[in-house]
């Protein structure tokens, strides 16, 4: 991995320092492999240049991208900006609330950032860039330009995903991003919920939190720390507030708790982001008695060390803390406030923390030296497993995925595959073979009815592990039928290829594993090739057997990921029934076999993506060239298991990232269809295949 990266180039945006703490590890790590990292930081209430300053890192300022030239693209931008936003302003009541100052100034930094992001890749074209998230304007402005010019964009995960309350964090987190890396399944699964695209969240774990706790433990630094403060006996409690300060008469309670109680300690650490007026009123609250009874502390310490150093964590609100305060190995309690919380954590509610309030909390600390009970440790020890993915090896995983990604997105253009075999047919149909004793019969039954008169053979791709009951259904083949053996390990791809090359058909079937012909399907396919040329694609009309549209083609969402057309609409929908050009199709394709030969067959790397990313290879050599024939009509049995594999994902994204633009909203227009009847149409189909 080390040779890989030297004369690559990364561009890294950063921000404020509690989340600029999750780049900078994966950053140093490659750095140290040979990449070239530009660090990238933009203008915004608190200036993010304090940020790479503080930390020491050579950086550039996004409008140092800018020039002279770029001035009347600015206006230009600028003004249309401000023409929506001003109309916005006087017919909103949310919007007439943002002070028009304030509003004109991001709109103009908006323009600028536009520009300057796009002059960044001019200047550098680095290899990969890396973000915190596309949920802010320099995310999105950074991740749109370098998906144009086609260079791949990672974003980490800044929190947990725990409340609906807060959309703009879950909604568009993975849009123009190649791919996002979170933390764990629970984040990924909350995300998908709100509709991010599954294949691209990728869990890895918290990039920041394995190396703090290995450097916790080889510093003691919780022996250092209680040694500083004198608190070598003593039982601590960490009371972390979050970004949003509630009211201090609330924690007069927790801090009576520790009047007279030399046995136990009190360190209060407030937010990095709040405000020293903001701290200074909520310490005007509270009594000078109890002021002398703890710890308060601001920016002085790093929230780590204090976490180290206590016996128990009190959170005020929801926060990445608490989690980090678990993986460290801390009880934890959340304060059952009056306020109101802009997040209420589910951990209470799962087991692995608690919940008092500050009364509740004063009185068991009263009568108690410690916290009397823990939160069951075989749910935390399962939380943890669901929230955190591997984290020893989370900066390892991170950068091998990235090494991945830039070597997709660079893949050139496979060899030409050798044939084995002259044409002597017209057809050569390639069968993946299920494990379905009746399900392969019934595919196998179906071409023999299906094909007519055509001259064709079959191959059958075999597993090298079968049932003895599909073992009998192969032996008592006859016929043209070849059997082509894949040995263990060995991907479907590779044997389609094998299969390729052993056909002696002018023409090459794939249908994928479960999907069966229908009526007249050959005689469809050769008269599309007869009308639209050899050279082209073709991909079927696939439905299931209540006769949903399984597949009409292959379009791309607002989240740029590929979702087949029509889908839960019944087939007989007259949108479903048209011929077209798309730029994929999916499940089946027929192909001539000089054509599929040329490009190289399925690449070996695209797993389930290998019809999607061969008919890319394809349009990209010749526009145009992939057909969705409706007239060949397939059924899908069943639908295949995904594996939770991300491999194939991670080449597929990165090789295809600069061509996946959202195009299913422009397709359903264009064909006159509005949400609305998407919407009828697949609800009569979903009442007419309900099974009761």
């Amino acid at each position: 991995m080390t040779a890989f990266w030297k004369g690559k180039t990364i561009a890294a945006y950063i921000a404020l320092e509690h989340h600029t703490r999750y780049i900078t590890p994966i950053m140093e790590k490659l750095s140290g492999m040979g990449a070239n990292v530009i660090y990238i930081v933009g203008q915004a209430e608190r200036s993010q240049e304090i940020t790479a300053i503080e930390r020491g890192l050579n950086y550039f300022h996004v409008f140092d991208f800018l020039s002279a030239s770029d001035a009347a693209e600015i206006d230009k931008n600028y003004q249309a900006m401000k023409a929506r936003f001003s109309k916005a302003v006087s017919t909103d009541v949310g919007f007439s609330a943002i002070a028009p100052t304030v509003l004109d100034k991001t709109l103009y930094a908006t323009a600028q950032e536009y520009c300057a992001f796009r002059n960044l890749f001019k200047r550098f074209h680095p290899d990969i860039c890396i973000a915190l998230h596309e949920n802010n304007r320099w995310g999105k402005l950074f991740s749109f330009q370098a998906k144009k010019a086609n260079i791949p964009f990672i974003t980490l995960q800044e929190g947990l995903f725990t409340t609906a309350d807060l959309l703009f964090i879950v909604t568009g987190h993975i849009q123009n991003s190649t791919l996002g890396l979170v933390w764990g399944q629970g984040s990924k699964a909350y995300l998908c919920d709100y509709e991010a695209p599954e294949d691209r969240a990728i869990p890895v774990g918290n990039t920041l939190l394995a190396n703090k706790i290995a450097m916790l433990k080889r510093h003691r630094v919780r022996d250092k720390k209680r040694d500083t403060y004198g608190y070598q006996n003593q039982y601590v409690v960490l009371l972390l507030f979050s970004a949003i300060l509630h009211p201090a008469e609330e924690f007069i309670p927790v801090l009576e708790a520790f009047c007279d109680a030399p046995l136990k300690k009190l360190v209060v650490k407030f937010h990095t982001i709040t405000t020293q007026p903001a701290i200074k009123q909520w310490m005007d609250r509270i009594p000078e008695h109890l002021k002398a009874n703890a710890v308060f502390i601001h920016g002085q310490e790093d929230t780590y060390d204090l976490i180290a150093m206590s016996d128990l964590c009190v959170l005020s609100d929801t926060s990445t803390t608490g989690l980090e305060a678990l993986a460290i190995g801390k009880p934890l309690v959340f304060l059952a406030l009056k306020s109101p919380k802009v997040m209420k954590s589910s951990l209470p509610g799962e087991g692995v923390a608690l919940e008092y309030s500050p009364e509740e909390l004063k009185t068991i600390l009263s009568r108690n030296h410690r916290l009397p009970f823990r939160p069951d440790k075989h749910k935390v020890k399962a939380h943890l497993a669901r929230e955190l993915t591997d984290p020893e090896k989370t900066i390892e995983t991170t950068a091998r995925i990235m090494e991945d990604v830039v070597s997709a997105n660079r893949d050139v253009s496979l060899c030409p595959l050798d044939h084995e075999n002259e044409i002597s047919k017209k057809w050569s149909i390639v069968i993946p073979v299920c494990n379905d004793p009746d399900q392969l019969l019934f595919i196998l039954e179906s071409i023999t009815v299906h094909s007519g008169d055509h001259d064709y053979e079959v191959i059958l791709i075999c597993p090298e592990a079968i049932s003895e009951q599909v073992r009998t259904v192969l032996d008592s083949l006859k016929g043209d039928v070849v059997f082509l053996t894949q040995p263990a390990g060995q991907s479907t791809a590779t044997a389609m290829n094998t299969a390729g090359t052993l056909a002696r058909g002018q023409f090459l079937v794939f249908p994928d594993i479960g999907i069966a012909p229908g009526l007249s399907w050959l005689d469809a396919a050769a008269d599309a090739f007869d009308r639209f040329g050899s050279e082209k694609v073709l991909g079927g009309k696939i439905t299931d057997a209540s006769g949903n549209m399984v597949h009409g083609g292959m379009l791309v969402n607002k989240n740029h990921s590929p979702v087949p057309a029509f889908v839960h609409m019944n087939e007989k929908e007259p949108c479903t029934g048209q011929t077209r050009s798309f730029k994929m199709v999916d499940q089946f394709i027929a192909v001539s076999r000089d054509v599929f030969l040329a490009a190289g067959g399925f690449h070996t790397r695209a797993g389930r993506y290998k019809f999607l990313d061969f008919c890319l290879r394809r349009d990209d050599a010749q526009e145009a060239s992939i057909i969705y024939t409706h007239d060949i009509k397939l059924l899908q049995l069943f639908s295949a298991p995904k594996k939770e594999t991300h491999s194939d994902a991670v080449y597929f994204y990165a090789r295809w990232h600069g061509m996946l633009w959202d195009n299913e909203t422009a397709f359903y227009r264009e064909a006159g269809i509005s949400e609305t009847q998407l919407g009828e149409a697949r609800m009569r189909q979903a009442m007419v295949a309900a099974p009761y």
